[in-house]
């Protein structure tokens, strides 16, 4: 089983996935918070939304997330915690059948990220949907890709088009991969560092991608964190 995640979360969180009963959980081992799915929130093709917000003092945790499972039983979560010890924004993938191999080629999917103040200073997240593509050659074991299309949510800008994210070309290894990105600004903003990103493989004959993306954004002086995830089928 591989496990990974980008990132600002806690070192020992724990995130899980009933797909049946469409509830993601997080919990870092004094506390647990059932995220449940809910469709009157912001949707975004490929993803199921997961809302919820508990209202106790102090904290108010605002929970959001988006998730997406593979054929194989595998999930990515992109997810923010407003005002909340259980992670600020971060994605978290988890494969549900590990490669045996893999045929070299373009993997297209979606890209669901949330959008928050480093502070969370009262905030809510917003969001950013685009449309994923990974080129994989198994042969020299690399991968490469971009989100384009990039769209935030219309409460977040005037002009809600945002920059391309282009992957920066990384090796594979044991059908996962991590690298770093470039672009990917919001109108206005620019972004502080290099991304990075990272994923895995899934199924049998790696049919599936899954992985997450942290990009560290600058609009106006004031510090964003956008965690995104992006799934990718051959």
């Amino acid at each position: 089983m591989l496990v990974g995640g980008v990132g600002v979360a806690p070192s020992d969180l724990n995130v899980t996935y009933d797909e049946t009963g469409q509830v993601l959980t997080i919990s870092d081992g004094t506390q647990t918070i059932p995220i449940p799915v809910d469709l009157t929130e912001k949707q975004i093709a490929g993803f199921l939304t997961h809302y919820n917000f508990t209202g106790d003092a102090p904290a108010n945790d605002d929970n959001f997330a988006y998730v997406a499972t593979t054929d194989a039983g595998g999930f990515v979560v992109a997810i923010s915690n407003g005002q909340s010890d259980m992670g600020l924004a971060y994605t978290y993938y988890q494969g549900g059948e590990t490669p045996t191999s893999g045929t070299s080629g373009t993997f297209n999917g979606n890209y669901a990220a949330t959008y928050i103040l480093s502070t969370d200073a009262g905030g809510s997240s917003q969001t950013i949907s685009g449309d994923a593509q990974l080129i994989v050659d198994f042969s020299a074991g690399t991968i490469t890709g971009s989100i384009t299309n990039r769209e935030a949510d219309i409460s977040l800008l005037l002009n809600p088009a945002v920059a391309d994210v282009t992957f920066t070309p990384t090796g594979i290894s044991d059908f996962g991969f991590s690298g770093t990105t470039t672009g990917g600004e919001i109108t206005g903003g620019t972004t502080t560092t290099a991304g990075t990103y990272s994923g895995i493989f899934d199924g049998a004959g790696a049919e599936q991608v899954i992985g997450g993306i942290a990009i560290v954004h600058d609009v106006g002086g004031v510090t964003y964190y956008e965690a995104g995830a992006f799934i990718a089928t051959q």
